[in-house]
């Protein structure tokens, strides 16, 4: 298995091996709890990124506890809006055969946090991959 690491930061993107891409959510996306963005975020980053990717390990830093519990736990008892995405991004990663491993990371040592709105390169939806 081939390992990289997807950096993520709502709103203002996401990152794989230097390529950056984000966009604004949309007005009903924005009404969303701010977990619940975390979580979309990463799941429009995996089907950004790994359109081509199959059998790959994936390192996923997160600026989001509840996204990393979310994710590396295929759901949780908390909340029932975040258990779906955490579904489709398992049903997303079994499809390719894709190994996931959500970490903590910090918002200030998130990389993407350079990625703003005004620097966008690419929407989250429009970009084809970058593996």
């Amino acid at each position: 298995m081939t390992s990289f690491s997807l950096t993520l930061q709502i709103l203002d993107g996401a990152v794989c091996q230097d390529i950056k891409t984000g966009g604004p959510w949309t007005a009903s996306e924005g009404l969303l709890h701010i977990n619940h963005l975390e979580m979309l975020a990463a799941l429009k980053a995996f089907e950004c990124f790994t359109t081509s990717s199959f059998s790959t390990s994936i390192g996923l830093r997160v600026d989001n506890t509840s996204a990393v519990s979310y994710i590396n736990r295929l759901g949780g008892r908390k909340s029932a809006a975040l258990c779906p995405v955490a579904l489709n991004i398992a049903s997303w990663c079994e499809s390719k055969n894709l190994e996931l491993h959500a970490i903590f990371l910090p918002g200030v040592s998130n990389v993407s946090d350079a990625v703003t709105e005004t620097t966008v390169i690419r929407r989250l939806d429009a970009i084809g991959g970058c593996l």
